[in-house]
């Protein structure tokens, strides 16, 4: 019975640093061309990607992503390109960007050095592009650009090795050329899957495979003296309980988090935990701009809205009646939340009323159910409050937790998902603490058993 519960304990240990790798997928936010005169048709998302030779111009194009921070060991671009003219298909050529993207925004004229930069460098890929879905893998330039990109953006530049071998196309002849992702300018979201290198296993984790190999040495000495195998045992016991985590709440604000813009499925990290925009609406919209880290000491980022004043840090917005999804960075952890700061963001051309708003909060556990609370966004106007979350909501263990918000009248009528003005700012997340896996009092049950075992001895 006693080397029984050893190899167990034994076995489970092993188990504990075998844990998969996840993924990451993140979606293009900006795009758009460079010709070889240094025209530009402006950085937009879902913009004309079009890459090829017309009126007597070649054209670049570029593709920008947000990158999550991670440790990457695998990464594919997935895109469904468009032909154009009488070309077919052609090799496109997929490079890195020095150009920084501050450089690409609002202008048309960015100039013809941005578009050789498209056109060059170190190249990440090269694939043949026409009329059908297409996925490229990225090589180990493209990894390493991506890993040091974490937190902020990553760029592509594409170009036409096809159409660069060949003169350009004059003006009154018919163009030709490839549309990066879409037909025309009908463009569609370029994807860019990351595959999350193995993780490290944590220290607790070793803690437990060394339980393991002590309480196997501690059986196979049963012919020992009785106290000495039982100094084992208590020494096994207690490396059961070192394993547990400390119990520790979290506060995750966004003070490293750079500024940025979320759009549908983009994410952002902050102490272990994932932020995900998540587009609510006619899925034929194709989404949109649903949130964004907004730094608060800067009076131009709310221009247009009232945004709240007495948060001078960064902070997290829910924008346009969209979802923020709250889960850990590890997959299928569970965990608590018992508090946060949040605020109304409005126009400011509209006044707001007693309630401006009303924070709705869905916890999912890991069997599916479902826990809702609310939080009236009240005065004074459009300024951070802290809340507190009931005492049942604090204590459930949840997988992921989503976030977003009803826009109120002056009736008092608050509606979400219909008028692009339920927004919200969000921070200092507080009481977040993550609930141990399982496995780890697994590990603790099986040191008690085996000090059972021990005591038993005599008996047995």
């Amino acid at each position: 019975m006693g080397r029984l519960v050893a190899a167990a304990g034994f076995g489970m240990a092993l188990w504990a640093t075998n844990a998969a790798a996840a993924g990451v997928s993140t979606y293009s936010v900006l795009e758009g061309w460079v010709s070889s005169v240094g025209g530009s048709d402006e950085a937009t998302p879902q913009n004309n990607t079009f890459t090829g030779s017309e009126n007597g111009q070649r054209f670049n194009s570029w593709a920008s992503f947000y990158i999550p921070a991670g440790n990457y060991q695998s990464a594919t671009l997935t895109l469904t390109p468009g032909s154009y003219g009488e070309l077919g298909p052609a090799v496109i050529g997929l490079f890195d960007v020095a150009t920084p993207m501050s450089a690409l925004l609002n202008t048309f004229h960015p100039g013809v050095d941005v578009f050789n930069d498209l056109g060059g460098g170190r190249e990440y890929a090269a694939a043949t592009f026409y009329d059908q879905p297409l996925s490229i893998t990225l090589n180990g330039r493209a990894l390493a650009d991506i890993n040091a990109a974490g937190g902020s953006y990553f760029l592509i530049g594409f170009t036409n090795k096809t159409l660069n071998a060949q003169p350009i196309r004059p003006e009154g002849v018919m163009g030709s050329g490839i549309y990066i992702s879409g037909n025309g300018r009908n463009q569609t979201r370029m994807e860019l899957d990351l595959g999350l290198a193995a993780p490290v296993p944590e220290p607790s984790t070793w803690m437990t495979l060394g339980a393991g190999l002590l309480l196997l040495g501690a059986v196979a000495r049963r012919r020992r003296p009785p106290q000495l195998k039982r100094a084992l045992a208590a020494l096994a016991l207690g490396a059961g309980v070192a394993v547990l985590p400390a119990a520790h709440a979290d506060t995750l604000n966004f003070d490293s988090v750079d500024p940025a813009f979320l759009w549908d499925g983009d994410s952002v990290l902050s102490g272990g935990y994932a932020f995900t925009g998540l587009f609510v609406g006619d899925p034929s919209d194709g989404g949109g701009l649903v949130g964004a880290v907004i730094d608060g000491s800067d009076p131009f980022l709310c221009s247009n809205m009232a945004c709240p004043s007495n948060n001078s840090s960064h902070y997290l917005a829910g924008l346009n009646d969209g979802k923020i999804n709250m889960s850990s960075a590890t997959a299928g952890q569970t965990f608590h939340l018992g508090s946060f700061d949040a605020g109304f963001i409005g126009h400011d051309f509209l006044g707001s009323p007693e309630v401006s708003g009303v924070l709705w909060l869905t916890g999912t556990r890991a069997d599916g159910s479902t826990m809702d609370e609310y939080f009236a966004l009240a005065k004074p106007d459009f300024g951070f409050q802290h809340y507190q979350t009931s005492g049942a909501f604090g204590a459930s263990a949840f997988v992921s937790i989503s976030i977003t918000s009803f826009s109120c009248d002056f009736d008092g009528d608050c509606n979400a998902f219909n008028s692009n003005q339920a927004q919200f700012g969000l921070d200092n997340i507080s009481d977040v603490a993550a609930v141990p896996e399982p496995s780890t009092y697994a590990m603790l049950g099986l040191g008690l058993a085996l000090v059972g075992v021990a005591a038993r001895r005599r008996a047995a």
